[in-house]
C-alpha cells in the first residue's frame, strides 16, 4: 500500500504533514501549521482527489538518512525530505517579497504570481539545482538560479535584501516546528489508547516494584496512569517548544532592517520573530 506524504491546504496552499489518513476513508484529520486550518475539506490532495499526495518513488520525497527505514514513519520523513525544505525555501522568498511589495519596494504582482505558481519544486527543478550547486558551490545560489529558470518574471525580486541564513535557518524551524505538532497530534492518539487501556485494567490486581523488588500490591489500570501521566507531561513541553520557537527574521547583508519589515515577514510564519542581534540575544539567555 502506497504511503501518502502529505495533504495540503486549500486556504494557504501549504503542503501539511500532520494528518490522519486511512485508505478506505480519506483524510480523518488535518492541521496546518501555517495558518492553523482544521477543517478537513479544505485538505483535498493536489490532484484534487481527497486524501492526499500520496508518496511517490522519488527520493526527493523521503529524508534520505540510514535509520529512516527503521525509526521514521512516512510522514516524518516526507516533512525532513528535499521536497519540504526546498518549498520552505520558496514559500519564505514568497513571503520576503510580499512583506517588500507591503513596505513599498517596488515589487511587481506578476513577480509574486510566478512565485506562488512554483511553490513546491518537481523533480526536475530538483535536478536543476544539483547541477547549478556543483557549478556554484553554493545551495542557495543554486536553488535561486533553479528556481529562476522556471519563473523567470521572478527573478528581480528573488532573495531581494536577505541572507542564506533566511531561507537555511528559517525553513529548519518552520520544519521542526511541524515536526513538534506531528508528535504532538501523536502523542494525543498514543495517550487515548493508553486511557481506554487504563480503564479496562483498572481493577487487575499486580504488584508494584520499588528497586525491583516486590512492594505493595497496585493494578495495572493504576499502572498505566503513571504512564499517561509522563506522556501529558510530554505532550505539554511539546506543544510549549512548537509554540515558543522564535524566528530569525530577515536583516539582511548589513544585520538591519526597519523593525516594520522583520515584523512583516515573521507574521507569514507564526513563529514569534527574534528581532534582536546576536550579541544582544546571547546576553538575554546569559544574563550578561
Amino acid at each position: 500500500m502506497e504511503e501518502v506524504a502529505f495533504v495540503v491546504c486549500l486556504n494557504c496552499d501549504t503542503p501539511c504533514y500532520s494528518f490522519e489518513y486511512e485508505e478506505r476513508r480519506g483524510i480523518l484529520s488535518a492541521f496546518c501549521a501555517v495558518c492553523g486550518n482544521d477543517e478537513i475539506k479544505e485538505f483535498p490532495s493536489p490532484d484534487g482527489r481527497r486524501g492526499g499526495r500520496r508518496m511517490s518513488g522519488s527520493p526527493a520525497d523521503r529524508w534520505e538518512n540510514p535509520l529512516t527505514t527503521r525509526y521514521a514513519s512516512g510522514e516524518m520523513s516526507a516533512l525532513f525530505s528535499a521536497r519540504s525544505k526546498f518549498t520552505a525555501w520558496r514559500r519564505l522568498w514568497l513571503w520576503l517579497a510580499e512583506a517588500e511589495k507591503q513596505l513599498g519596494l517596488p515589487i511587481p504582482e506578476a513577480s509574486l504570481e510566478a512565485l506562488r505558481a512554483h511553490l513546491v519544486p518537481t523533480d526536475a527543478e530538483l535536478e536543476a539545482a544539483d547541477r547549478y550547486e556543483r557549478e556554484t558551490k553554493h545551495d542557495v545560489m543554486a536553488h535561486l538560479h533553479a528556481l529562476g529558470d522556471v519563473a523567470p518574471a521572478a527573478k528581480g525580486v528573488l532573495h531581494l535584501g536577505a541572507t542564506s541564513a533566511f531561507v537555511g535557518d528559517n525553513a529548519d524551524l518552520l520544519l521542526l516546528r511541524e515536526a513538534l505538532r506531528l508528535l504532538a497530534a501523536r502523542t494525543v492518539r498514543v495517550i487515548g489508547r493508553m486511557a481506554r487501556f487504563a480503564r479496562a485494567y483498572r481493577d487487575l490486581p499486580c504488584l508494584g516494584f520499588t528497586h525491583f523488588q516486590a512492594a505493595q500490591p497496585t493494578t495495572v489500570g493504576k499502572r498505566a496512569c503513571l504512564w499517561l501521566q509522563d506522556l501529558a507531561l510530554d505532550h505539554r513541553e511539546l506543544v510549549r517548544r512548537a509554540d515558543e520557537l522564535r524566528f530569525l527574521g530577515c536583516k539582511g547583508a548589513t544585520g538591519r532592517r526597519p523593525r516594520s519589515w522583520r515584523s512583516s515577514t515573521a507574521t507569514r510564519t507564526r513563529p514569534r520573530a527574534s528581532t534582536g542581534s546576536w550579541p544582544r540575544r546571547r546576553a538575554s539567555l546569559t544574563g550578561s
